[in-house]
């Protein structure tokens, strides 16, 4: 038995595969009570701060019903893998305005490949981590972008979710079947919602600064959340085998508290994720310590830091390439 397929057994012993409706009905519950309340507060006041800090926590809002949509798409929850993809296409399209099967088809790939040059397409951005990456990902004419790309990276992150928009439905629509029209009309239902309470309850421009911020918080929490899982680790080259190894040493775990946990939706033990997709994401508590010590009985790397030691981490690694350019200039 490989040393894997020993860990995978311990924790299937150890039942950390079991299904936990408790958590996830209570989640679903917080996640509706707290789109409700914040639809609420748009209609009792059209102060701009009042607004500004709403727009904020909507943005939570929905980014934890991402989570749990992210949750759902990797057999977490349900048995079903059906009815999971289904409830995930409700919770990306009707709380995000987003494709699920867009998004799926790229992060499924991303698991397979994890920051695997030419191949996981989370990598496949303007932005260059490893010197490696320039034989395959450096286009000619972003060579003065790079030379500051540890500045324009953070500068850039609160657009992530307005491009996200764009990009997830440029790809659902380039393979527009059933499913995708299914996600139109959520993503539609979804804005037209928010514009409803945004036109009817609040003047035009404190419903304008509502979804600037709204906008762009989305952006840079998303950014937040997934940037400290694998930006900055080690970058897999083209010709390599990626395997179980491959999805310790190239991701990063978030040093994990109750405030993390809820903060990241869990992606703080994105280790213990990339290792176990399909488990519950609460019982990746009780996975951390085995795969700790699993790690450290075979030599393996398990990186864990501090979420601000991650950004610092990221930035050192797009000055380092940055440099090397402005060398080769």
């Amino acid at each position: 038995m490989s040393a894997y397929a020993a860990l995978r057994a311990e924790v299937e012993s150890q039942g950390l595969y079991a299904r936990a409706y408790s958590f996830y009905t209570l989640y679903l519950l917080l996640v509706l009570c707290g789109t409700g309340l914040s639809l609420y507060i748009i209609t009792l006041s059209d102060s701009a701060l009042i607004q500004a800090a709403n727009a904020i926590f909507f943005t939570f809002v929905i980014t934890q019903a991402g989570m749990l949509g992210h949750d759902f798409s990797h057999g977490q929850v349900l048995r079903s893998e059906r009815l999971n993809r289904l409830c995930s296409m409700f919770l990306w399209g009707l709380f995000g305005g987003l494709s699920e099967s867009a998004w799926f088809k790229q992060h499924d790939t991303h698991h397979t490949y994890v920051n695997q040059i030419g191949k996981d397409p989370d990598i496949d951005i303007p932005f260059l981590f490893s010197r490696e990456q320039r034989v395959v990902n450096f286009p000619i004419s972003l060579s003065k972008m790079i030379r500051y790309q540890h500045l324009i990276f953070f500068i850039s992150l609160p657009l992530w979710y307005v491009t996200k928009l764009i990009t997830s439905w440029q790809k659902a629509l380039s393979d527009f079947r059933g499913r995708q029209a299914a996600e139109l009309l959520l993503s539609l239902v979804h804005f037209a919602i928010l514009f409803f309470f945004l036109v009817v309850y609040l003047p035009w421009y404190i419903g304008l600064l509502f979804l600037s911020v709204h906008a762009l918080a989305v952006g840079l929490y998303l950014s937040f959340i997934f940037a400290p899982n694998h930006k900055g680790e080690e970058i897999i080259r083209a010709d390599t085998e990626v395997t179980w190894r491959e999805q310790i040493s190239s991701t990063r775990n978030i040093r994990p508290s109750v405030v993390s946990f809820i903060l990241l939706g869990g992606l703080n033990f994105q280790i213990e994720h990339h290792l176990f997709t399909s488990m519950p994401r609460i019982n990746y508590w009780k996975a951390h310590p085995l795969i700790e010590r699993f790690c450290s009985a075979n030599g393996l790397p398990y990186h864990e830091t501090t979420w601000a030691e991650s950004q610092k981490e990221i930035y050192i690694a797009l000055r380092q390439v940055a440099r090397s350019f402005v060398r080769l200039a």
